[in-house]
This record gives structure tokens, C-alpha cells and sequence, in this order.
């Protein structure tokens, strides 16, 4: 059973610059009920449009980037946390979800 999932640097990006994005691009995390932890790298993702996180019973980290250096993770992307009740830290760093439209937290959510 996964419990800990990490995402290195400059994954998962098809943009060669921040200005362009992919409408289709989606990262989708559901229904891994012994997830704990989820790290994602500087500059990965960044050129998706939505980035959602549903019935993650065990979840309680989630880091994307790192604090203090450009992350770019998510330039574009909208946020979904729902479902997460055993989350206790989120850290997100600079510029991530930086053009973000919309956000989405939903109970149960750090209950």
C-alpha cells in the first residue's frame, strides 16, 4: 500500500515558459486511502490548469516546491482539496498556483 509519494523537479511539464499552459493538463489524486504524504518538486506541473486532491483519508502532508526559492508548481492550475481529514500541513512555494482562478476546500477538511 503507497503511503508516501515524491515528485522530483521539472516533472511532468510540457510548457517551455511560464506564459503558456496546458487547458488539458490535469493532476487528478483520489481514493488512496493510505496515502500520508505527497512532495512535488520545484517547476513540476507547471504548466497544468487544475490540480485536485479528493478522499485522501490518511493524507497529512502535501508540500509542493520549496519555501523561499520559485517553485512555479501549478502556474496556472486551480485548486480542489476535499476530503482530507487528517491533513495537517500544506506548504506551498513561491509563485505556486501563482495565476490561480479558483479554490476549492471542502469538508470533511482537517477535521
Amino acid at each position: 500500500k503507497l503511503e508516501r509519494v515524491a515528485i522530483g523537479k521539472n516533472c511532468f511539464m510540457g510548457a517551455k515558459s511560464e506564459t503558456q499552459f496546458n487547458p488539458n493538463g490535469r493532476f487528478c489524486l483520489k481514493e488512496c486511502s493510505k496515502l500520508r504524504v505527497l512532495k512535488i518538486g520545484c517547476m513540476s506541473f507547471s504548466d497544468y490548469s487544475l490540480c485536485e486532491m479528493d478522499s485522501l483519508a490518511c493524507l497529512e502532508v502535501i508540500e509542493m516546491g520549496e519555501l523561499g526559492e520559485e517553485s512555479d508548481s501549478f502556474f496556472h492550475a486551480s485548486l480542489e482539496l476535499k476530503n482530507l481529514p487528517k491533513l495537517q500541513s500544506l506548504l506551498f512555494g513561491d509563485q505556486a498556483f501563482c495565476n490561480c482562478t479558483r479554490i476549492v476546500f471542502e469538508s470533511p477538511f482537517m477535521a
